[in-house]
């Protein structure tokens, strides 16, 4: 829960705020527009792209709120880079969600390993030409999403998805589960 002000000043009962923030008193003349809720995602889709000599591969894993594994994917993904590879990655991740029917149901945030494809995804304007028609073919597919958004972990806390793109290296197709 995020507190926007639009004046300088704004009173709520701080001791209710620390147990119930959406029910703490606000001073008299403040509308309680000054407070932005800011939505919880559904869901964390943790991915991984990676590259070996001419093969890549991607894994994923998404985490709903709550701590529970909801879906995974694995497999071999067509682009000759690790770059290309978190590219198709990011496409194979809102694919399911696409499929499994989850995109409309609510905010759902793909986390990456990769600090520019991150930016990539969130900054569009960042992206470099070599890679447009890939990004755009990820653009169009996205639109599907209800709210989708994008954030970098280090790769040590994106363990599992590394290790399902890994796994899926020596593959000749993707898998992919949900429940």
């Amino acid at each position: 829960m995020w507190v926007k002000t639009i004046q300088n000043s704004v009173l709520f009962n701080e001791a209710r705020w620390w147990t119930d923030p959406c029910s703490c008193s606000l001073g008299k003349g403040l509308v309680h527009s000054g407070f932005i809720q800011a939505e919880e995602p559904l869901g964390h889709f943790f991915v991984h792209g990676t590259a070996e000599g001419t093969r890549a591969s991607c894994g994923g894993v998404l985490i709903f709120r709550g701590g529970t594994i909801r879906a995974l994917f694995s497999g071999p993904v067509n682009g000759d880079c690790r770059i290309y590879a978190g590219i198709a990655t990011a496409r194979e991740a809102v694919n399911l969600l696409i499929t499994v029917g989850w995109s409309g149901k609510g905010k759902f945030v793909l986390v990456f390993d990769s600090l520019s494809l991150s930016n990539w995804f969130a900054f569009p304007l960042q992206r470099p030409w070599k890679f447009f028609n890939s990004l755009a073919e990820f653009d169009a597919l996205s639109i599907k999403c209800k709210k989708l958004e994008y954030t970098y972990v280090p790769k040590e806390e994106n363990g599992m998805a590394v290790h399902l793109a890994i796994d899926g290296l020596p593959t000749l197709n993707c898998f992919s589960a949900w429940w």
